[in-house]
């Protein structure tokens, strides 16, 4: 396929060349019926999938030392899971477990992946699988690291609420007042390339635009970032998306996938603008 006419300058300011990086992304195992979570009063579990999660994970190595982030549209994750994985990574994969960070985007619409009160069971036998695939996802990530840049930058997008000033204050305009709007970009190029291989978009904001009676697996609004920013940048362009420090960060707007789509437009939008402006 054509790559999109949105080049990302290397910005000799922020650009780091002496550096290895790899990336990997891998399926879930998404089975229909298993509970979901977020939200009490779900009806029953998942009956469909309307976007595929995978796990995503980016190592970065200055041939010394290699650091491993890893992504997961889940709720969230135990710390002794977390801590399980990232000691096996060590044992079988040789890096420090202290440098390895697994991420999850927190949201409602993924399979249970922790224990929270009267919100779905979490399956056992599926968090297994979920640890497996995450070590493969990790390994391959590791196998695979080439020279690369990486450059870091930053922007903004009013796209989130603070829920707690919005319920006090009843005004909207209010409620937009105490919030993070910074997106941090970490863009990441193998050698000669005019496009990005990868970015990493860390931005503060629950993805909960799809209400308790979604029953379908979902990213919810970041799945439409990176469907956008594939769109305006590359076809191939690998997103992994963090959440920030979101407390009681939410989406302005919520509501149903069209609305989901409209959130995740303008987050993308936010960030091809700052290239566009540079």
């Amino acid at each position: 396929m054509e790559a999109k006419k949105h080049e990302i300058d290397k910005n000799e300011n922020n650009v780091c060349n002496k550096i290895l990086t790899g990336t990997a992304s891998m399926d879930m195992e998404l089975i229909l019926g298993m509970d979901l979570t977020g939200y009490i009063g779900r009806s029953s579990g998942a009956t469909g999938i309307h976007d595929q999660l995978k796990i995503k994970c980016m190592a970065f190595s200055d041939e010394s030392t290699i650091f491993v982030l890893v992504a997961c549209p889940l709720l969230g994750l135990s710390g002794s899971f977390v801590n399980e994985v990232c000691n096996l990574a060590e044992k079988k994969l040789g890096i420090p477990a202290s440098n390895i960070i697994i991420s999850c985007t927190h949201t409602h619409s993924g399979p249970a992946s922790i224990f929270l009160q009267d919100c779905g069971e979490v399956d056992e036998a599926w968090m297994q699988d979920l640890k497996d695939r995450i070590l493969m996802c990790i390994g391959e990530a590791t196998a695979n690291l080439k020279p690369s840049s990486v450059t870091y930058e930053t922007t903004q997008s009013r796209i989130n609420l603070n829920r707690v000033q919005y319920r006090i204050s009843k005004d909207l305009v209010d409620g937009v007042k105490y919030t993070d709007n910074q997106v941090g970009i970490v863009s990441v190029f193998k050698k000669d390339s005019k496009f990005p291989e990868t970015m990493v978009i860390n931005y503060a904001c629950h993805p909960v635009v799809l209400p308790n009676t979604n029953l379908l697996y979902t990213a919810d609004f970041p799945y439409y970032v990176e469907k956008a920013l594939q769109r305006e940048i590359h076809p191939k362009l690998n997103v992994l998306y963090t959440n920030g420090c979101c407390g009681d960060l939410i989406p302005i707007k919520k509501g149903n996938y069209e609305v989901a789509e409209e959130i995740g437009e303008q987050l993308a939008s936010d960030i091809i603008a700052k290239f566009k402006n540079m």
